[in-house]
């Protein structure tokens, strides 16, 4: 493969707005005023009727940085996730709760994760006697937007944990691919174990004799009743999300390299030449799409999964590393090494 030309996209990635509405009423109750925060990203305290159901990276970040400035939190998703307990994500808390046990819960959590946000993929693994609930970035997300949700995601289960299975001392494992940071440490509860910073990427591990217990309030009727909101929701989401972002959100998903037009297309039951048309008329190309998707990859390969550069390119299909940094100059303005430099020197200064 050739470095090709590329284009400016669309990021895909929803995220529900009932998350940041429920962290705006928390500042409320601190004395904090919400209103412009949440004018910044598209919704309204007076009129919550007007609000969409999700708000776009853009609008979670304005609201982000409007919050913090205004509050003087810098942990947010700390203070989010210590108050969402299983009825604070809506269907999918339901789903979880009423479900068998945590094994059937997290499993369907991560299938149905979108509904959390389209920003993050969960991937679950078997090992060492834990599952591991891998958090995967699916677009590059600005700092603070990548921290707020990790920390809303860990802490949400550190409360929901205690509260499901407190008698069986339940001891988490969390690795975050995040500096050093004390407030995270301070804020998480006693069924976080063990609490490692700078891992090549964000995982909870649960102790599998916990994932057959039997869950207090599982109940079979309620948890289908709850999986079919899911599904209906999960269909409102595909519908406001543009065809450019759910072919993004699809490409994602690959390890390393990325899915064919003819194979995406035979996917979606249509051609090819319709695949082109609908991204044209949303202002973007195929070929774009793909290299935003690999350029993600290739900053998570790096960062994260801490490949070398020649490692990176052969593994994403770039004939040999030179055209692998001319295709990464392009779309970031930096060659990888640059790259990884800024990188480590943000991680050494905050």
């Amino acid at each position: 493969m050739t470095d090709t030309p590329t284009h400016s996209t669309p990021q895909g990635g929803l995220t529900a707005a009932r998350y940041l509405l429920l962290l705006a009423d928390l500042l409320a109750q601190r004395g904090v005023d919400t209103e412009a925060m949440l004018q910044q990203a598209g919704l309204s305290a007076q009129t919550p009727e007007k609000n969409s159901g999700w708000v776009t990276p853009a609008q979670l970040q304005a609201f982000l940085l409007a919050a913090t400035a205004q509050s003087g939190i810098t942990h947010l998703g700390m203070l989010l996730g210590r108050h969402l307990n299983f009825s604070g994500h809506g269907s999918i808390g339901y789903a979880g709760l009423t479900a068998q046990n945590a094994d059937a819960a997290i499993r369907y959590a991560t299938d149905v994760f979108p509904l959390v946000t389209s920003l993050m993929r969960l991937e679950l693994r078997q090992r060492d006697g834990l599952m591991s609930v891998e958090v995967h970035p699916q677009v590059t997300l600005a700092d603070e937007t990548e921290m707020f949700l990790v920390e809303t995601l860990i802490s949400s289960i550190d409360l929901m944990g205690t509260f499901m299975w407190a008698q069986y001392q339940p001891a988490f494992k969390v690795d975050l691919a995040f500096a050093e940071a004390d407030a995270i440490r301070e804020q998480l509860g006693p069924s976080i174990s063990r609490l490692r910073f700078e891992q090549p990427m964000h995982a909870i591990h649960v102790p599998i004799e916990l994932l057959s217990i039997p869950f207090p309030l599982a109940d079979s009727q309620a948890h289908l009743q709850a999986r079919e909101r899911c599904e209906r929701e999960l269909a409102l989401l595909q519908r406001q999300q543009s065809f450019a972002a759910r072919l993004l959100e699809r490409m994602q998903h690959q390890e390393d390299s990325f899915p064919a037009i003819e194979t995406l297309a035979e996917e979606l039951h249509v051609t090819p030449r319709t695949i082109h048309r609908r991204l044209q008329a949303e202002g973007t190309g195929f070929r774009a799409l793909a290299n935003e998707a690999r350029m993600a990859r290739a900053k998570q390969m790096m960062l994260r999964e801490q490949c070398s550069i020649t490692e990176t390119a052969h593994r994403l299909g770039y004939q040999d590393s030179a055209n692998f940094t001319r295709a990464f100059r392009r779309h970031t303005g930096v060659s990888p090494r640059e790259f990884l430099k800024q990188a480590r020197e943000k991680n050494d200064g905050s």
